[in-house]
């Protein structure tokens, strides 16, 4: 853990965001990304799935499959400098397979 605190809403916004490019996460995957414990990670899983923004998974969730788009506080705006590192990150994913580091 960083000793950095970061609030919920911002958790849930990286959760989201990595969710998005990866299409699933580990609880320990997450604590990585957040630097919280897996306590936490798995609270916030918990309440992603019962806002139907997740499906939980044993040790972890993926991406909730659904006819709707995300609540706008969960989206990139157009133009966003986030936008940008979010496609950089999508396209580095691609080029990663299963089991490489």
């Amino acid at each position: 853990m960083t000793g950095e605190v970061i609030d919920q809403s911002s958790r849930w916004r990286m959760l989201l965001d990595a969710l998005s490019i990866h299409k699933r996460l580990s609880v320990t995957e997450a604590a990585e990304l957040l630097g919280v414990s897996a306590a936490t990670v798995r609270r916030d899983f918990k309440e992603l799935a019962r806002q139907q923004l997740a499906t939980r998974t044993h040790g972890g969730v993926v991406a909730t499959t659904v006819a709707y788009d995300l609540p706008a506080r969960y989206r990139i705006a157009p133009g966003d400098p986030r936008e940008r590192i979010a496609r950089a990150a999508a396209a580095a994913a691609e080029l990663v397979r299963p089991g490489e580091a």
